[in-house]
């Protein structure tokens, strides 16, 4: 049984995507708006939200890397099993407000390439190992696909913030 938080995430992916391919054009779209966000509109608030779009996007290259991280490790054999993190305290630290949204575009550009890079080369076999995140047993495969399903579950909320 999946934990509610990731299934959440899982249920955003069809079972038999190409995740590879999904990261791909996943970032390619989430980039080419980000291009067009001006710094005032990223530093909007859109009640019910609480973060700005700027928080959002280092949101989600934090939580690439975390997910990326994840992936590497039970991949790689990584017996320790893996922990949450409190997100709200990593968007406090990072205080993305602070840096200018095409900084953050980029930055969420490079953590995908990276992600993608890893996931292209990682044995076929590793997609099937099992690791243990939050208490229960994860495979690789699974961890992609919430590493997809996040931000799809965030890029639904930003198109309905901006209208599009």
């Amino acid at each position: 049984m999946i934990e509610p938080f990731f299934k959440k995430y899982i249920d955003l992916v069809e079972t038999s995507a190409d995740l590879i391919q999904m990261m791909r054009d996943q970032g390619a779209e989430v980039n080419r708006f980000l291009e067009t966000v001006s710094e005032p509109a990223s530093m909007q608030l859109h009640s019910p939200y609480t973060w700005t779009l700027k928080e959002v996007v280092n949101h989600l290259s934090d939580c690439e890397r975390v997910f990326s991280f994840r992936s590497l490790w039970i991949a790689r054999g990584g017996t320790m099993p893996m922990v949450s993190f409190d997100e709200n305290e990593f968007s406090v630290r990072a205080t993305a407000n602070e840096f200018s949204i095409g900084l953050l575009a980029s930055e969420f550009e490079a953590v995908r390439r990276s992600t993608i890079s890893f996931f292209e080369n990682l044995p076929k076999s590793a997609w099937n190992s099992v690791g243990h995140v939050f208490g229960q047993d994860i495979t690789v495969e699974l961890q992609a696909s919430i590493l997809v399903g996040h931000v799809a579950h965030h890029w639904r909320i930003i198109k309905k913030r901006f209208s599009f």
